[in-house]
């Protein structure tokens, strides 16, 4: 009885593939790297099906944030076949073909089937390709992926939606997901319609530089290109003062200057920004910087008590340290 409600459940689970003109298609090969004929990955596709290919249509498929209704384009197929791993993708417009080929032609589709994979189970290393490419005759002339490459539609407006939307892999794969996209957008230029949002994705790149190396350099040189493309990107300044810790503090405090006059008041990381100087005021002459951390540290105060809902309290390793520069500016007499 549990093995059939299992059965109906992933049943139940499986997408719709919509009655749409088929544009054109391609076969996904996913082969191991070690194993002679890639007997592995097409014995574990035939012990767990439904996780193998829920986890190739997460790598693989892109559907229209503004259309979320639609089928996804390209869409994977729902049969499969067992020698290696050979797996349908089927585009239903240019677009689509274009967006595969973009993700084929870079380590992203690679990582992305390699992380999803490993969620299900199968953790060894796998190698890509596509083959017996089904494509009308585009103007472009030649076949398969070397035509109409590079048309990226709106992955990484913002961090949370490249993380949820894309499920980008974590680390230096990552991070050479991100710099293909970002080389993909700057070869189009302004027509791209992801060149509007270059700033999220080099704060995307940034960030990930700063979680995977803590090298601040690196990661204050992405930030730098996002600014370059929105001034006021506002986690972009907030992130630049915290590397520029590491560099410097006059430095550090300039930004979060920089930063606390730009963002509105009930911003995610304002308080935060008002504690750090007043622990940055403390590290220097206190009785000097006397009045600046008493504005700061009070600033910090109104600004969590008003903080938005859906924002945390700032947390103790940030508070505790102004506080305690707070209560020994507040025990010294006053010059």
């Amino acid at each position: 009885m549990a093995e059939q409600a299992g059965e109906a459940g992933q049943a139940a689970a499986q997408p719709v593939i919509e009655m749409m003109a088929e544009w054109g298609r391609v076969y996904l090969r996913i082969t191991d790297v070690w194993t002679v004929r890639a007997l592995a990955i097409g014995a574990f596709y035939l012990a767990n099906r439904y996780l193998t290919m829920r986890a190739v249509r997460r790598a693989v498929e892109r559907r229209d944030p503004d259309n979320p209704d639609q089928p996804a384009d390209p869409q994977v197929g729902l049969e499969a076949e067992v020698d290696s791993l050979l797996v349908p993708v089927i585009f239903y417009s240019q677009l689509g073909y274009q967006y595969f080929t973009s993700i084929l032609n870079g380590p992203f589709l690679k990582a992305c089937l390699q992380a999803e994979l490993a969620k299900v189970g199968y953790e060894a290393p796998i190698d890509v390709s596509a083959e017996k490419w089904e494509l009308p005759n585009l103007s472009e002339g030649g076949a398969g992926p070397l035509m109409g490459m590079m048309r990226v539609q709106d992955w990484l407006a913002e961090l949370q939606i490249s993380e949820k939307a894309l499920q980008l892999p974590y680390g230096h794969s990552r991070q050479q997901a991100i710099n293909h996209v970002i080389d993909i957008v700057l070869q189009h230029g302004e027509t791209d319609p992801m060149y509007k949002h270059l700033a999220s994705i080099y704060f995307a790149l940034g960030l990930t530089i700063w979680e995977t190396t803590r090298q601040p350099a690196p990661a204050l040189s992405a930030y730098a290109s996002a600014l370059m493309h929105k001034s006021d990107h506002l986690p972009t300044m907030y992130l630049t003062a915290v590397c520029s810790l590491d560099v410097s503090v006059p430095q550090a405090i300039r930004q979060f200057h920089h930063y606390i006059h730009t963002a509105p008041t009930d911003h995610q990381w304002v308080p935060y920004a008002h504690y750090l100087l007043v622990t940055l005021y403390g590290q220097q002459d206190p009785s000097v910087h006397r009045d600046r951390i008493l504005h700061h540290y009070n600033m910090a105060q109104q600004a969590d008590r008003n903080r938005l809902p859906v924002f945390n309290p700032v947390p103790g390793w940030i508070t505790d340290p102004a506080r305690r520069v707070y209560e020994q500016v507040m025990t010294q007499p006053y010059k």
